[in-house]
């Protein structure tokens, strides 16, 4: 009889010590995933910075990598001069990994921002839509493919509403690039360079 409790005991620590050494396993790997996929995104997101001459303008403290679900985020994003940003944001997520660019799912949470915390067109056109302060989420699709790119916006501001938008834009002259003009419309807002100047450029 005591050998067979001996045994039932045995088999017990043999089960926790094996439970432990999976736990341990598990936990490992889920640190070296995020450590790796961290490191990763904030590779990328530096190269696609500097690739599309941004790296002045995008401004953030710290990027998350999700080992469950393998997508980043980025924390405290702001765009435009880091003294009077264009726009503030809480986290960026993005929803595919690899970062794929030009291809973009992201959602965004745009920071509780006081208008004499933002840029001087942005603190504008809060003044005309009769708001303080700017607070809202959203979400951003873009696909590009050869000379199309699809596009799909969504934006809740509070105290204003919900705006939803999609695009099919295709190139008649095959000169242009897609990627460039996407680029160029980004740098464009970040600079507060007008539209029209934009355009004339082309």
């Amino acid at each position: 009889m005591s050998r067979f409790i001996a045994n039932i005991k045995d088999k017990k620590v043999g089960i926790l010590v094996s439970l432990f050494v999976v736990f341990s396993l598990t936990v490992l790997g889920l640190y070296a995933i995020k450590y790796f996929g961290t490191q990763y995104t904030e590779e990328a997101l530096q190269k696609q910075l500097d690739d599309t001459g941004l790296t002045p303008f995008v401004h953030y403290q710290t990027v998350h990598f999700n080992p469950f679900t393998l997508t980043p985020s980025i924390e405290e994003v702001s765009f435009g001069f880091e003294n009077s940003p264009w726009l503030q944001f809480s986290r960026i997520s993005l929803n595919s990994y690899p970062l794929t660019y030009p291809d973009l799912d992201v959602d965004f949470w745009i920071k509780n921002s006081p208008a004499e915390n933002l840029s001087y067109d942005t603190s504008r056109l809060m003044k005309v839509a009769g708001i303080t302060t700017l607070l809202g989420k959203g979400s951003l699709s873009s696909k590009v493919n050869k000379d199309q790119v699809t596009s799909q916006f969504k934006l809740d501001i509070k105290d204003l509403g919900i705006l939803s938008t999609s695009s099919h834009i295709r190139l008649l002259n095959n000169e242009l690039s897609m990627h460039e003009i996407r680029t160029d419309l980004l740098a464009s807002i970040a600079m507060g360079q007008p539209l029209e100047a934009l355009l004339h450029s082309w």
